[in-house]
């Protein structure tokens, strides 16, 4: 136990330009879990009978008050960095598989290999000559893992014409293509 967490003079970075005591960021950390001040005080080392104004106290200092609202903020990006995660994972197992692996020897679909490629399968159904599979397209794939890489650019030009508007999109990864549109 620390026999006086709040009183520590050093400090640690928040990574945010201010500094919050090692025992405060504590505090701080431990109040995201369940939102109790006095659990929260408990936790980072306070003694349980004097934990409820602890936590009290800690929740009315600026310092304590912004990390919570930084690490909060923090929290909440988790999931969507998350997911761009699994969204980039599959495009990358569709676009980079070797679906010739689901082939047996004879040229004919493995089913027990179709588990190993569910990210790229598309479709299965039995057809009048077998087992049919559809795969993701890999060009489609790849296209998007490149705009996510950033090695596709693209930009839009707006261009007035006798009062109506031509919009003529550029796609440097595909045969550009003019769109025209009637803005009156």
């Amino acid at each position: 136990m620390v026999s006086q967490p709040g009183h520590t003079s050093k400090a640690a970075s928040t990574g945010k330009g201010d500094c919050v005591k090692p025992s405060r960021e504590l505090f701080c950390a431990e109040y995201l879990k369940d939102f109790n001040g006095t659990q929260a005080a408990i936790r980072a080392g306070y003694k349980p009978h004097t934990a409820k104004q602890a936590g009290s106290r800690m929740l009315t200092f600026v310092d304590v008050k912004k990390r919570i609202s930084e690490l909060s903020a923090e929290i909440l990006k988790r999931p969507v960095e998350d997911l761009k995660l699994r969204i980039r994972n599959e495009l990358e197992q569709i676009g980079f598989a070797d679906t010739t692996e689901i082939l047996n020897d004879f040229g004919d679909i493995d089913v027990k290999q179709l588990k190993k490629f569910g990210a790229v399968v598309g479709s299965v159904k039995n057809g009048k000559d077998g087992l049919e599979v559809k795969f993701h397209s890999k060009i489609a794939a790849l296209e998007l893992l490149a705009r996510y890489a950033g090695f596709v650019e693209e930009s839009k030009q707006t261009i007035t014409v006798s009062g109506g508007k031509v919009i003529v999109t550029i796609d440097a990864g595909r045969p550009h293509s003019e769109d025209a549109e009637d803005g009156s």
